[in-house]
């Protein structure tokens, strides 16, 4: 297919050139082939031959040669690396994520400068009277107590992402394009480490020294085991409460006979006598099926 059909064009703006060379980069060993060479190993010779021709040249030069054959051999070559793929080693190098490094770095200091503020008005008698748009004391004793669990969920929940970021990035399978809901993520966590501190009572429970922040720390990190717990935790409510009865119909569920008992009892023998007739064969009838049954 010749590099002006539309087919070609449209490949070769949706692959960059540099995406092919860097996959042939990391796995070269899958460039290799038998002796003679098969039919089916032909894609693996163009990505070769497509790494040598365009070694000296520049970026646009290279964009040119990327006709439809190297778009179909890279793609071929991405099934076997994936999910490795040009794109995500060329992320990898210098992963985007300018906003959770600013996220990271506001929780950090909020939360550095809020445990100095708290250790000045503790130990520091003079920080009471620092005339500040909020006065220490105040902030130490009526904002950070009721913030801190927001706080150090929040910087949990950084850590984690960027944690993250560094693992998929060494493995080479960062892709912005997947690697989204970052601020989903860091409000879940800070959201949840409020949560915790404050519907749970800290001193009763038997943290061995374990602090709030600490507490809420851990869980803007594990979310997911946070969840859980808290998920069995409605469980035993519920059935506390009994509130599974609620959400089903688990009433008890009366026979068919006792039904037909309770409804004759409401008859008129006498004005509804056929009827009154027929529920007492029908109860008989099926006394004698049951009866059957269990002999």
């Amino acid at each position: 297919m010749s590099q002006s059909s539309p087919n070609s064009l449209n490949l070769s703006t949706t692959i960059t050139a540099r995406e092919v060379l860097e996959l042939c980069k990391y796995r070269p060993d899958l460039l290799l082939t038998s002796d003679p060479m098969m039919p089916s190993e032909r894609w693996k010779v163009d990505l070769i031959e497509f790494c040598v021709a365009t070694a000296d040249q520049n970026s646009a030069e290279r964009q040119a040669l990327c006709t439809t054959n190297i778009v179909m051999a890279y793609t071929r070559l991405c099934s076997i690396t994936f999910p490795v793929t040009g794109a995500s080693i060329i992320h990898s190098k210098n992963p985007n994520i300018t906003w959770l490094y600013v996220w990271n770095l506001v929780f950090l200091l909020v939360c550095l400068s809020s445990l100095v503020i708290t250790n000045l008005y503790t130990y520091n008698a003079v920080a009471v009277d620092c005339n500040c748009l909020i006065n220490l004391s105040d902030y130490s004793v009526h904002y950070y107590p009721v913030l801190s669990g927001l706080l150090w969920g929040g910087l949990g929940s950084c850590v984690y992402l960027l944690k993250k970021v560094n693992d998929i990035s060494q493995s080479r399978e960062f892709d912005p394009d997947v690697f989204t809901g970052i601020f989903s993520r860091i409000m879940l966590g800070a959201t949840l480490g409020w949560v915790v501190v404050n519907i749970f009572n800290m001193d009763t429970l038997d943290m061995d020294g374990v602090s709030v922040p600490a507490v809420a720390f851990l869980t803007g990190l594990s979310v997911k085991i946070v969840y859980g717990a808290l998920e069995k935790v409605v469980g035993e409510l519920e059935l506390k409460l009994n509130l599974h009865s609620l959400k089903g119909n688990n009433a008890p569920k009366v026979p068919f006979k006792d039904q037909l008992a309770q409804y004759q009892l409401k008859l008129d023998p006498i004005k509804d006598e056929a009827v009154f007739q027929a529920c007492s064969e029908l109860r008989q009838r099926l006394d004698r099926q049951q009866q059957n049954t269990n002999t």
